[in-house]
């Protein structure tokens, strides 16, 4: 669990800039940059992300250069980006953040299957004993990671035992990066470097994971807006699931909406 270093993630950011260079100079429809973005593009990130959990600032790159060529960005020419990258992603496509989502026709076992890993890493707990934990990215005090209060620090991979002090922690080391009530909260929390870390799961009352447990914190039943169920069924062609996706969304470039962004 935590962060991993920045620097693994680089050959993929590589490869992705790779081929948005080669293509970005193509005369390529919105339809054939989704049929990029599908069948090239996700699945460089399906194996990597599905056993290392990217670091924040790792994902907000690769979601730049995902959504720069969906809307047909290039060297030194910038489109204009019609809706945000979660509202354009939220069909047909859902791929880096919970490291892989489920896309709209996929299985519903697969589908589990993500939802599965999001519960389990939102009810997972760290006991800290030798500290070898994430310092920022690790949830081991309170009930989430420090890093969703320090945001800054989301490329950090501090670990835990670096702020120990013969056993003990080291005062002066968190008063140079947090405010002192966190520090008062941490004070609290007792260290054993004797022992490994051990993580707990929450919803039991013994800390140990148990299916059914799991099972019942997984929601059930996902609203879907049955119209994306229709445009974006598997036979009909592309072209027209973008261009029914654009209509619906009132992005259609007419002359009134031209106006309204400043044309």
């Amino acid at each position: 669990m935590g962060p991993k270093e920045v620097v693994l993630f680089d050959d993929l950011i590589d490869k992705i800039k790779g081929c948005i260079s080669r293509w970005e100079n193509k005369i390529l429809s919105p339809s054939g940059r989704i049929t990029l973005l599908r069948s090239v593009l996700s699945s460089l990130l399906i194996y990597l992300l599905q056993v290392l959990k990217p670091p924040a600032c790792v994902v907000e790159k690769i979601e730049r250069l995902f959504k720069n060529f969906l809307w047909g960005d290039s060297t030194g020419n910038k489109r204009m980006h019609w809706t945000s990258w979660q509202q354009s992603f939220s069909h047909p496509l859902r791929v880096i953040r919970g490291y892989v989502q489920p896309k709209l026709h996929d299985s519903m076992t697969w589908k589990r299957m993500i939802m599965s890993r999001i519960v389990t890493d939102l009810n997972m707990r760290w006991q800290i004993g030798e500290g070898q934990l994430f310092f920022w990215h690790d949830c081991w005090m309170g009930d989430e990671p420090l890093v969703n209060r320090f945001p800054s620090f989301s490329t950090s991979t501090t670990k835990v035992c670096y702020f120990f002090d013969k056993g003990k922690w080291d005062v002066d080391k968190l008063k140079m990066v947090l405010p002192d009530e966190i520090i008062g909260e941490i004070m609290k929390i007792s260290i054993d470097i004797s022992s490994v870390d051990v993580a707990y799961w929450v919803p039991t009352s013994d800390g140990q994971f148990s299916t059914k447990s799991a099972w019942e914190l997984i929601p059930k039943r996902q609203s879907v807006n049955p119209i994306y169920n229709i445009i974006w069924h598997r036979n009909i062609p592309i072209t027209t699931s973008f261009f029914l996706w654009w209509l619906i969304s009132n992005w259609i470039l007419v002359e009134m909406r031209l106006k309204n962004k400043g044309f």
